[in-house]
């Protein structure tokens, strides 16, 4: 029989609510580094609104919503590629 002391869930907790402000941290010095970098050109909102983190847990409307970000993602990448080889195909010449 496995027996857990009731402060060890306590300090998993706090190292969890540590490692989330420091990630929040970053993510705001970040958001303020690219507006200082593009010469306000990118608002430091949008840059730490469009951070994506993927995780095991959390509500199931941020997994669904990160689904069909890689989705789209995934057809852009490919779909890209496609219009490159096509293009490409344009300037050699007919057999």
């Amino acid at each position: 029989m496995l027996i857990i002391p009731t402060g060890s869930f306590a300090a998993i907790d706090a190292a969890r609510d540590f490692t989330f402000a420091q990630l929040d941290i970053i993510a705001a010095a970040s958001g303020g580094a690219m507006h200082a970098v593009t010469n306000g050109a990118v608002d430091p909102f949008v840059f730490r609104f469009s951070i994506f983190v993927a995780g095991d847990k959390g509500p199931i409307w941020a997994r669904v919503l990160g689904f069909i970000a890689l989705i789209f993602a995934s057809i852009n990448i490919f779909g890209g590629f496609l219009v490159t080889q096509r293009m490409l195909g344009m300037y050699q010449k007919k057999k």
